[in-house]
Order: structure tokens, then sequence, then C-alpha cells
């Protein structure tokens, strides 16, 4: 998504959403490709077309947290800050703008599990759940993310999003998710 033809792009997760029908959720990652209206006519199309998508990760450039927040209020289905939040600083930011509706905190990129930690305690304070995401090119990433995971919902109950692969690695570990 992002990269082609807008409509090329509808019409790929139109196929996808025939073909898996409507219990397999999708997410979208636009990979910030994406102008803010560009964005939300997209989105829009796709929930018109009944399509529904779970959420849009990344649907316009990371440093454009107003163009965040736009696309945001403009449409019913979530949208997930992803390359905007890397820091404390940044997540409060775009909490505070109200610019996104759900947080992936990255574990490597964010600094480790405790400024990642610090992250998702603002998004709580919010009211914002956030998702645990990790770089696949790093072999031990899943690992941390399943020990933050686990260790959150342990210590401080909240619900944190993860992929189904990696949910039921995690429940094989003990790990709450």
């Amino acid at each position: 998504m992002g990269k082609d033809d807008i409509a090329e792009d509808i019409e790929r997760i139109k196929e996808i959403r025939d073909r898996v029908g409507k219990e397999v959720k999708i997410r979208i990652d636009a990979n910030q490709g994406w102008q803010v209206k560009d964005a939300v006519r997209t989105i829009r199309r796709m929930e018109d077309l009944g399509l529904d998508i779970e959420l849009v990760e990344r649907p316009v450039k990371a440093h454009d947290i107003e163009g965040l927040k736009t696309v945001t209020d403009a449409v019913e289905t979530p949208i997930m800050a992803d390359e905007s939040v890397f820091s404390p600083a940044q997540a409060f930011e775009v909490l505070k703008r109200r610019a996104a509706d759900l947080i992936n905190i990255k574990l490597m990129k964010s600094g480790g599990i405790y400024k990642a930690q610090i992250i998702n305690h603002i998004a709580e304070e919010f009211g914002v759940e956030c998702m645990v995401g990790k770089h696949d090119r790093i072999p031990f990433g899943g690992d941390c993310c399943g020990s933050f995971g686990g260790k959150q919902e342990e210590h401080h109950p909240l619900r944190l999003r993860c992929s189904a692969h990696d949910a039921e690695r995690y429940r094989r570990r003990g790990c709450a998710v």
C-alpha cells in the first residue's frame, strides 16, 4: 500500500477481502506513501466498500503530525502512529494532538524496554492502546516484544496488540497478550 496507484491498492484489498471473508482481520500499512487528501479519500473509499479494515498504519509522512490528525479525524477506521513515535516526547505530542487512535511501539527504535514502557504509560493516560512491534531484521526482537507485552499485562493491565503469529508464540511462553 502507498507505493502504487491508489485505485490498484483498493482493488487489491477488495480482492483480499473477497477471498478471506469477513472473519479475517485486515490491517493496512501505507508506508507513509499517501498525501493527506489521498489518505482520507482512500480510507473512506474502503469504508464505503465495506472492506472492514481493522486499522491503517502510517498513512502519511512520519513528521506530518498535523496531517496524521487530519486523517484520524476524517475517517472511522482506526489510525496507527508508527514512525511518528520513537520517543516519549513524540508520543506525548501525537497523543496531545489526538493525531492517532493507536500507537505502535518498536522496542529497538524507541530506545529499549524502559523507554517503551514510558511511551506505553503516556498512551495509557490518554486512553490509547499500544501495539508492540519489532524490526523483522532483528532476530531477538520477538523475544523482547513477548517479554515486554507479557510484563505489561502482568503488572499493569493494558490491552496490547500483536500479530496472531507472535501472540501464539508469546502464549506458549506463558505471556499474557
